[in-house]
């Protein structure tokens, strides 16, 4: 049976009623997997991690765990944080964003929860996930659960808990920043044209390239029957546009998952990595409840036995999505931009990855 993905709003907002859910990403390119892994490590030691190769695999974890020789055995089950490494029009690719996630565990150590889980970051092909969790170094990383970045789904559908298969057609652009906020601006409008509940059948993803071997990627929902109109943006402006389709496995947790509910209890609570209190979350859009359709993510290969929780991905609708564009036409440096993109972005320690990872790796929940 195919099922297509729809649109859960993560803003009970006007702007966020009025448009379907548009998101972005922030990738690192790379020429090859050995100079991907290149980046990561090099990122990962000036953020001062523990970094160690299994296979085609990197593992990436904070110094303030203590001092180990390799990854140790502990008892408690742990929390994964996973970004795949994915080739592209023959480039390698990959989200940084568990490093930046990593960077807010030594506060929430220090001075929210002494209790907590020990959590890793995990960057591999997919093809490698087989070879990765037959390995010893991964039997005593001892995960309990992953969390990775999450799909773009529309509201308009309520998907079974566990796994099941999407068929979606997808356009896909490459081009440059100017180019890259001008077919922005011009799907918004046709999304804006009609208030209804898209299917999400058809996708479309802008890569918008930087010089230094990054880029963003912005996804946008449509319906099939909208086909004509997208390739009528891309063809405007004379930028060439490949068309696909294509199938995924998508794991949703149970809405009676512990996780869930440790989560929205966190949430409830105003718990969060940072111990800053409502003067800051008031700022922030938050739902008034997860559910289960918010945290869907993609399988990855990890098999059954792993909860897999997918962040709600950043918004990147009108203004916020103006400021984004704003940065990124003036920004080359890559951690310059992740710096200055950190509110827009969700990365915040008090935003939604502060309150979905404190709750998992708080062991007294």
């Amino acid at each position: 049976m195919t099922n297509t993905i729809h649109t859960e709003p993560q803003k009970h907002n006007l702007v966020a009623d009025m448009f379907p859910q548009v998101a972005f990403q922030i990738c690192r390119r790379a020429t090859s997997l050995e100079y991907m892994f290149g980046l990561i490590q090099q990122e990962s030691l000036k953020l001062n991690f523990y970094c160690e190769r299994v296979g085609s695999t990197l593992v990436i974890w904070p110094k303030l765990y203590g001092k180990v020789n390799g990854i140790n055995n502990l008892e408690e089950t742990n929390l994964g944080i996973y970004a795949q490494i994915e080739v592209i029009d023959r480039y390698y690719k990959t989200s940084l964003w568990p490093l930046e996630a990593l960077q807010h565990i030594q506060f929430f150590v220090s001075e929210v929860n002494p209790h907590t889980r020990k959590v890793y970051a995990v960057f591999n092909l997919k093809e490698d996930m087989g070879a990765f969790l037959e390995s010893k170094e991964y039997k005593v990383m001892r995960l309990g659960a992953c969390l990775t970045e999450g799909l773009l789904v529309t509201q308009a559908f309520k998907p079974p808990s566990e796994l099941y298969t999407i068929n979606y057609t997808e356009v896909a652009v490459n081009c440059q920043p100017d180019v890259g906020k001008d077919i922005w601006e011009s799907l918004i409008s046709i999304l804006h044209s009609k208030s209804y509940k898209r299917s999400g059948d058809l996708r479309v993803k802008i890569c918008i390239e930087k010089k230094l071997m990054w880029e963003m990627a912005v996804n946008m929902l449509f319906d099939i029957s909208e086909l004509e109109k997208v390739i009528s943006v891309f063809n405007n402006r004379k930028v060439p546009w490949k068309e696909s389709v294509v199938g995924q496995q998508i794991t949703s947790v149970h809405p009676d998952n512990k996780l869930l509910e440790a989560i929205n209890r966190s949430l409830s609570n105003g718990y969060a990595i940072s111990n800053k209190r409502s003067s800051v979350r008031d700022m922030v859009d938050l739902p008034i409840k997860f559910t289960a359709n918010m945290l869907q993510s993609m399988t990855f290969g990890f098999g059954h036995q792993l909860p897999i929780i997918g962040v709600p991905p950043p918004l990147l609708l009108p203004p916020t999505g103006d400021i984004v564009f704003a940065t990124l036409l003036e920004e080359e440096q890559f951690s310059k931009f992740i710096k200055e993109t950190t509110s827009e972005r969700q990365m915040e320690n008090f935003d939604v990855i502060g309150i979905i990872i404190s709750s998992i790796l708080s062991r007294n929940e």
